[in-house]
């Protein structure tokens, strides 16, 4: 899903900090983004949010999307894969390459064969591969996933 940025000064900054995508004239973002944009009053995509609260996945996507936002991370939501490609802190990302494939989970709830199957579409991207599991009081914790050869 996503959102255009009408206010033309809102699409100067985004796009200037390396946030959202243009396609032809018009500035877009993901729901995670336009539902942050709204959360923090600097744009009103009120469905945005409804959309995110009315999906569960998307709901714990958000929380750790949030999270990395406060941390200075920039983030973007792969709606295809339920992952989002977040950059180094402080990279803008028009000039660098996203180095994180970040996966929400819950209280760890996932299997080891996904694990090892979402490594691989990651690897396969040069990504390192982070799971953000959020805790039943809704702190983020990041894991990052990685193979050891012995």
């Amino acid at each position: 899903m996503e959102y255009e940025v009408l206010d033309g000064g809102l699409a100067e900054e985004l796009e200037m900090r390396g946030i959202g995508y243009r396609k032809g004239e018009k500035l877009f973002v993901d729901v995670l983004q336009a539902a942050y944009l709204t959360e923090i009053g600097k744009a009103r995509y009120d469905d945005a949010l409804d959309y995110i609260r009315k999906d569960e996945k998307l709901a714990l996507a958000y929380v750790v999307f949030k999270d990395l936002r406060k941390k200075m991370h920039v983030a973007n939501y792969v709606e295809k894969d339920g992952i989002m490609l977040a950059y180094e802190k402080g990279m803008i990302p028009k000039h660098a390459e996203s180095k994180f494939a970040v996966k929400a989970i819950k209280d760890m709830g996932i299997t080891l064969e996904d694990m090892a199957r979402l490594r691989e579409d990651v690897r396969r991207a040069r990504k390192d591969l982070i799971y953000a599991v959020v805790d039943k009081e809704g702190k983020v914790w990041y894991y990052k996933f990685q193979e050891v050869e012995m």
